[in-house]
């Protein structure tokens, strides 16, 4: 089913998550939108990449699969760092880890090693940040409930929507 082509790969996720939706199978969605995410990350589209990287989050942790959730929250935090949220990338990872632990979630080393081909890190992103910064970040996220890590994400997401919406210039007609 995947062609070689990014861009391809992106369409076929699309029309699968388009179907996954209208049948309501929300578990098979939210892989969908986190494969569309990855695929999206590759055409470099990375605003798109984030943003089926929390519907794949929302949609996994608001239906209970805590590992599709914790997959979801890495590629959100990739996404952000990539994007230049470092504070809340920094956040996430410190969520993360803390929900794996928590939730004996251990990461695929598939997942791990596609991980490690598209992000610096968390060192780069600690050395962007600053130890001390960055420490205090992750803390906060170890503090945070999947609740509480979606309406950040939310809240960051809408932001850079708004952002992207300002910077674009008003509409002509």
């Amino acid at each position: 089913m995947l062609s070689v082509d990014a861009a391809a790969t992106s369409r076929e996720f699309e029309e699968l998550l388009r179907i996954y939706l209208e049948l309501d199978d929300v578990y098979y969605a939210a892989m969908a939108a986190g494969s569309l995410s990855w695929s999206l990350h590759e055409t470099g589209d990375l605003d798109r990449a984030l943003e089926y990287g929390f519907l794949s989050f929302r949609l996994a942790s608001g239906n209970d699969d805590i590992s599709a959730a914790m997959l979801a929250l890495r590629e959100v935090e990739i996404h952000f760092h990539l994007l230049g949220n470092l504070r809340e990338a920094a956040i996430l990872d410190g969520a993360f880890d803390a929900l794996s632990g928590r939730h004996g979630f251990t990461t695929p080393p598939v997942f791990a090693e596609n991980v490690l081909r598209r992000w610096p890190g968390a060192e780069a992103l600690r050395g962007s940040l600053g130890a001390e910064a960055f420490d205090e970040l992750r803390g906060i996220g170890a503090r945070m409930s999947l609740a509480e890590l979606s309406q950040m994400i939310d809240t960051t997401f809408t932001a850079r929507q708004a952002g992207q919406a300002a910077s674009a210039g008003p509409a002509t007609s």
